[in-house]
């Protein structure tokens, strides 16, 4: 009967333990030190040293817990990046719309769409680093690299942080595995974000029917990396105006600013919005002019005459008035 005691007592303490003994070996979360460039989830967290399978994960989500130093915060000095280095597998009659996402303390710095349909996957993004990007390839397997950076309220200095990789998706069947490769993970780079500003006019543009008119606008950028090819677009226009010309500019960089112009035509009066965007390797960027289009030919003068005669005629009749009661005055 002691024999059985022992036994029974030995197996209620043993687990405890080792429940003990698991979590007194279990890493204390990693600093982010600005030492490094890099700092993939291998080097984060031991059990992603061969990276994660979100399929099938709780939630599918992955969390990876690290520390960032007191007083961290985007741009003082370094700008913290999120990167996401994926491997998916889509089955043969897969369909619909996912997204992988890489957020620090539930705000999302990285994101990759993917919509599938037909044994094909369009792959997009849009990231402060490379832009909007997209593709298409063979839904099989699809691999992705991704950076971008983190947002400022995402960092939480001198405290342990979460950095989580996810997935969403929306009608969509046929995603089979989703890697989140060990090379992912954090990075740091001292090069603040480019930003590409676009300057369209303030006041309405007014116009005739029949007419042309000039559409203006201005680029300008900031920020700490090279400067690349960009694209200007005009959007597509509503019935009673057409682009004389093109709609779709390039231009080789921004350098110190770049001045441009669409040309359009008026074909019928009203009060027309026009959308003019930047597209290219860096945030999107756009503005709005309102033109209003008025009648033509003899329309438009014949109320330019009325003003100047209505004129006339007042002047001649306060004359008129006037010396009427100058005669009256005198008799």
């Amino acid at each position: 009967m002691r024999r059985v005691l022992a036994v029974l007592v030995l197996g209620l303490v043993l687990p405890c333990f080792a429940s003990v003994a698991s979590a007194a070996e279990a890493p204390a979360p990693v600093l982010i030190e600005s030492s490094k460039a890099s700092w993939p989830v291998a080097e984060l967290d031991p059990a992603a040293r061969s990276g994660v399978q979100l399929v099938g994960a709780k939630g599918q989500r992955y969390d990876v817990k690290f520390r960032l130093p007191e007083g961290a915060a985007n741009g003082k000095p370094d700008w913290y990046l999120i990167k996401l280095d994926l491997r998916l597998r889509f089955a043969a009659q897969a369909r619909g719309e996912w997204a992988v996402l890489g957020e620090m303390n539930g705000f999302t710095g990285a994101r990759v769409d993917y919509s599938v349909e037909q044994g094909q996957a369009t792959v997009s993004s849009l990231s402060l680093l490379g832009g909007r990007r997209t593709r298409t390839t063979d839904a099989a397997e699809v691999t992705e690299q991704f950076v971008n950076y983190a947002q400022d309220g995402g960092l939480i200095p001198g405290k342990v942080n979460v950095l989580t990789f996810r997935i969403e998706a929306e009608k969509a069947a046929g995603l089979t595995s989703v890697e989140v490769l060990p090379t992912s993970g954090l990075e740091l780079t001292k090069a603040q974000p480019t930003e590409i500003g676009l300057g369209t006019p303030d006041k309405a543009l007014v116009a005739a029917v029949g007419e042309t008119i000039e559409v203006p606008f201005g680029l300008s950028r900031r920020g700490g990396h090279p400067d690349a090819p960009i694209d200007v677009e005009l959007s597509p226009l509503r019935s009673g105006m057409s682009v004389v010309g093109e709609s779709h500019q390039k231009f080789s960089a921004v350098g110190a600013g770049i001045r441009g112009k669409f040309v359009i035509k008026v074909e019928s009066a009203g009060e027309y919005r026009v959308g003019v965007r930047a597209l290219g390797s860096y945030n999107p960027a756009g503005g709005e002019i309102t033109i209003l289009a008025g009648p033509r030919g003899p329309d438009r003068v014949r109320w330019w005459l009325i003003v100047p005669v209505a004129l006339v005629m007042l002047t001649f009749g306060l004359r008129q008035f006037l010396r009427h009661r100058k005669n009256k005055a005198e008799v």
